[in-house]
């Protein structure tokens, strides 16, 4: 089963600027962009995770400038109030239909 939410953690490490590598669930890919502000390995590829972890110790300006990118992603789009625009949206969307819809 490919059952997956997203953790609170994920931006939250983000957001302090630290290179996440994390499991390539479609959840955690609307979060992060694969080599542009963390990586990525395959689910369940304990091999994969291995070698982007030792990869990355062994490059820490890349594990810096991941961490600068994903803080700079969490600013620009995944901030609580960023969330709360998206609700408020999703439902005046919503109510703006359900009045087209109504009868007049």
């Amino acid at each position: 089963t490919a059952y997956y939410c997203c953790p609170l953690k994920i931006p939250e490490w983000m957001a302090a600027g630290i290179a996440v590598v994390a499991p390539a669930y479609e959840a955690i890919r609307e979060l992060i962009e694969d080599g542009e502000n963390g990586v990525l390995f395959t689910p369940g590829n304990l091999q994969e995770l291995v070698e982007t972890v030792d990869g990355l110790l062994e490059q820490p300006e890349r594990r810096r400038s991941l961490g600068a990118s994903a803080a700079a992603r969490v600013r620009r789009s995944l901030t609580w109030r960023h969330n709360a625009e998206r609700v408020i949206d999703v439902c005046q969307s919503a109510i703006a239909r359900r009045h087209a819809a109504s009868p007049r």
